[in-house]
């Protein structure tokens, strides 16, 4: 009986966890405060996962959340906010500590007491002056601020602030005396002599190795999940199960990935602890990519990042879109390998894209953006990028225009096929004679330096067709202002519409220069197309000889 009552017990807590993931922001204190045992359910919780709802419930409204807290999910809280860098922010150590201010008097004596000692000192040190009256004697009449006595008489307190901060700073003294006055005299004489430096050193250590046992590694050994995999070597098992219950925030995040339909056939038991294991895969990245864990907005778009990174490794390892395949993948493979699969297949596309940008003239010096067009060109930058990303252009005109992570094998197939069109074109460029170099300079002398943002391959096909069009060299260079109308005479026709002879000599005699191919003639084709469309209608409504050079683009025309 009693193990069936542990087992229904369990099962309600997973129930409420669940309703806590799916809860946002304030409603997240609904549910705690809904739960049977809302104590219980809130202690059961990972630190990092209860920071983090306190993070979205927002800080100034989630004091109850904090009160319920144990005192050392209390000081996770602390581990994980108030240190920017290797030093104390102590207002926001302060802020924590009014909020462990609750009706109980002995629990939040106890959060105080968990804290290290030096930072309690460190806190102190910033918060309030401290005058030793034995050694020192009473201090001049310039003291400035609110002025108290410890209880036994040797020390003068001055707080420099009044409001909540000064009603905070003094509550900590007293409860620091009511524990155990001894205790918080020394600590008041030590805080006057101690250096600060070997306070901030001492408290640092301790805080590091509190955050490796919350699964927080060291930024040494974080970057070593974006580390190559080596696919020939044998894959490591799943470490043990994590000692701590799992928690709620990998949760929300589900949204019907293979990860997710792989969890889905995950035993509930294993699929605790394979949370967990996950878990720490996101703090190694939050580590290695120096995420701010105050940020709640970078630190989810981190989270979907793993996550679809450890989809793509299963799909990757498993050869495909196979649930049953990846859920047993999940139970045979240590997670922080398959994220490494997955980040290595995007680390393969960045290293073929360094590679042909260095080889070919892809990029003109000083440019934001490669020369290929839209989104080739910006799913170029993003595989540049420290972190290799996808492009959303790529999934078509309807998909939204932004980066992301890479999540499955059709976005390594479509972004693999964007290097190929680049290629291809690039080298036709290369046989006809870019050097981008002097491609730039000229491009600057005809649109000054802004020019460099908006120049592209099609600029540049153009412009040195319309040159050859009007018995000029054919160059990657301007076209002549004064020879702008007569350039327009031997494209369009008085509609505005691209002069057959034209197109067909333009495409003939690039497909010379580049050594012929589809990819090439397909960026023609579209190259011209865009001419068209973008200068026709100014064609047809002005004449030939009323276009202004600053208008004539993509031709590129001084003026």
């Amino acid at each position: 009986m009693a193990e069936n009552t542990s087992l229904l017990s369990r099962q309600w807590m997973r129930a409420e966890r669940a309703a806590l993931a799916r809860a946002r922001g304030k409603k997240k204190l609904d549910v705690v405060y809904d739960a049977a045992d809302p104590q219980g359910l809130v202690r059961s919780l990972p630190a990092e996962d209860l920071y983090f709802a306190v993070q979205e419930i927002g800080k100034s409204d989630a004091g109850p959340l904090v009160q319920l807290a144990s005192p050392e999910q209390f000081r996770a809280f602390v581990d994980l906010d108030a240190w920017k860098g290797d030093t104390l922010d102590t207002s926001e150590l302060l802020l924590w500590v009014r909020l462990a201010r609750g009706e109980d008097d002995d629990a939040y004596r106890e959060k105080l007491a968990v804290l290290d000692i030096e930072v309690l000192e460190l806190l102190l040190r910033g918060i309030v002056q401290i005058f030793d009256l034995e050694e020192e004697g009473e201090p001049g009449d310039d003291v400035d601020g609110t002025i108290e006595r410890t209880v036994e008489g040797r020390f003068m307190l001055v707080y420099n602030e009044e409001g909540v901060e000064y009603a905070a700073a003094r509550r900590v003294i007293q409860e620091l005396y009511a524990d155990d006055p001894f205790k918080a005299a020394r600590m008041l004489y030590a805080v006057r002599w101690e250096l600060e430096s070997e306070l901030s050193e001492t408290a640092y250590r301790w805080r590091n190795a509190r955050m490796a046992d919350l699964g927080f590694p060291s930024p040494e050994e974080a970057v070593s999940l974006y580390a190559r995999l080596d696919r020939k070597q044998a894959l490591p098992p799943p470490g043990g199960a994590p000692a701590s219950a799992p928690g709620f925030f990998l949760a929300e995040f589900e949204r019907g990935s293979l990860l997710d339909r792989a969890m889905g056939l995950v035993p509930d038991d294993a699929r605790d602890a394979l949370q967990l294991q996950i878990l720490a895969v996101l703090n190694a990245a939050i580590v290695a990519d120096r995420i701010d864990v105050s940020d709640l907005d970078a630190v989810h778009e981190q989270v979907r990042a793993v996550r679809e990174t450890l989809a793509l490794g299963l799909a990757d390892l498993a050869g495909g879109e196979d649930p049953v395949q990846a859920s047993a993948l999940l139970a045979t493979v240590a997670p922080k390998k398959i994220f490494q699969a997955g980040f290595t297949r995007t680390l393969e596309l960045k290293w073929r894209a360094e590679k042909m940008v260095k080889a070919l003239p892809i990029r003109l010096p000083g440019a934001v953006l490669p020369l290929p067009e839209m989104p080739d060109a910006e799913a170029l930058a993003a595989l540049l990028r420290r972190r290799p990303r996808y492009h959303g252009g790529l999934d078509g005109p309807a998909a939204p225009q932004r980066e992301r992570p890479f999540a499955t094998l059709a976005d390594l197939q479509r972004a693999g096929a964007a290097l190929d069109r680049i290629e291809a074109v690039a080298q036709g460029f290369a046989q006809a004679g870019l050097q981008t170099d002097a491609a730039a300079t000229h491009v600057v002398a005809a649109w000054g330096e802004a020019g460099l943002a908006r120049v592209r391959w099609g600029e540049l096909f153009a412009t040195a067709a319309a040159r050859e069009a009007i018995g000029l060299p054919w160059a990657f260079e301007p076209l002549p202002a004064a020879r702008l109308g007569d350039a327009l005479r031997a494209i369009f026709d008085e509609d505005g519409r691209l002069l057959p002879a034209f197109r067909s000599t333009a495409l003939e005699r690039w497909q010379e220069r580049t050594g012929g191919g589809d990819a090439p003639r397909f960026f023609a084709d579209a190259a011209l197309a865009r001419l068209e469309g973008e200068l026709g209608p100014q064609v047809n409504a002005e004449g030939f000889d009323a276009v202004e050079a600053r208008f004539a683009a993509p031709l590129i025309v001084p003026g």
